[in-house]
């Protein structure tokens, strides 16, 4: 009897590693498969491109990001820049000092020609400003402009230009300013 529960006994270990081992081959086999199969097979590969591709595009929103402080920064200081300009231009409005409008860049080849221009149909009587909001109520009087060109006629072109007739602006007087002493010639 004790031979035979010894081999029973012998047998159900015998029979259970069996099965843990078919277990694991199983177990091994279908990982392989699993692992070869079509839509698994470059996982791992994958993934990593997916990580680079997500490492690249947090860097390039880093920039961006940096980009725009930087030209938010810009516009801000000409924001700033332009109520400056406005404030100045107001004051120099409100001052007794005369406003100088200027047309063109200077440069040693070329003269500065003064003009005096205004408006006829801002200087005329019963003029309303809502009737020519674009056009400045200061121009009912004469306004210096300042035309640098090579010759006279070059300027009073310049001049027309900016300021031009079909739309009220008449120069009542041209002269050229000289550098070296301050006296301005009569040019027209």
């Amino acid at each position: 009897m004790w031979k035979d529960a010894a081999n029973l006994m012998f047998f159900g270990i015998a029979s259970l590693g069996l099965a843990y081992a078919a277990g694991k081959l199983v177990l091994l086999v279908g990982e392989c498969r699993i692992r070869h199969h079509d839509g698994v097979r470059g996982m791992g590969a994958t993934m990593a491109c997916r990580a680079r591709i997500e490492a690249g595009l947090q860097a390039r929103q880093l920039e961006r990001s940096r980009e725009l402080a930087t030209l938010e920064a810009e516009i801000e200081g000409l924001h700033r820049r332009r109520k400056q300009l406005e404030r100045q231009l107001d004051e120099m409005q409100k001052a007794d000092g005369h406003l100088i409008r200027i047309v063109g860049e200077e440069d040693r080849r070329k003269k500065c020609y003064t003009f005096l221009v205004m408006n006829k149909y801002v200087s005329r009587r019963g003029f309303h400003q809502n009737e020519y909001a674009w056009i400045d109520a200061s121009w009912q009087h004469p306004q210096t402009v300042e035309v640098w060109a090579r010759s006279i006629k070059e300027a009073q072109e310049e001049l027309t230009k900016h300021y031009p007739v079909a739309l009220g602006y008449e120069a009542t007087k041209g002269r050229m300013r000289q550098h070296d002493n301050g006296s301005g010639t009569d040019a027209g």
